[in-house]
C-alpha cells in the first residue's frame, strides 16, 4: 500500500461507514459507525501500517474504542490481482476486545 493511499475495506463491509485520515507516516485516525447485529455504536482509534511490500502485503495495528467498547489488534494481509481489476484481500491476525462486545480474543484466518 503506497504511503497515503485510502485502504477501502471497511467502506465495502454492509452497515458500515467509516472516515479515515492520514496523520502521520504510514498511520491514520479512523471513526467507524457499525451496525451489525447486536453490536451498534461508533468506533474511534488509529490504525498503523508496517512492513508494507507494494503491491502484495502490509501488517496492520489497531486500537480503537467507543460505547459498544475497546479493541486492540493486529493482522498481516496479502493481496492478489484478479481478473477484470479485482484484488483478492487475504488476512490473518488476533484481536482482543473488552466491554459489552468483549471479554474475549479471537483469530482469524
Amino acid at each position: 500500500m503506497e504511503t497515503g493511499a485510502r485502504p477501502r475495506s471497511a467502506g465495502n463491509l454492509p452497515a458500515w461507514h467509516s472516515s479515515l485520515h492520514l496523520i502521520g507516516e504510514n498511520e491514520y485516525e479512523a471513526e467507524i459507525n457499525v451496525h451489525v447485529g447486536p453490536i451498534v455504536g461508533v468506533f474511534s482509534g488509529r490504525i498503523l501500517v508496517s512492513n508494507e511490500v507494494p503491491p502484495e502485503s502490509c501488517t496492520l495495528t489497531v486500537e480503537g474504542k467507543g460505547k459498544p467498547g475497546f479493541m486492540n489488534g493486529n493482522g498481516n494481509v496479502q493481496l492478489s490481482e484478479q481478473a477484470d481489476h479485482r484484488t483478492l484481500m487475504k488476512y490473518e491476525g488476533e484481536v482482543a476486545n473488552w466491554g459489552p462486545i468483549g471479554g474475549s480474543r479471537s483469530t482469524h484466518d
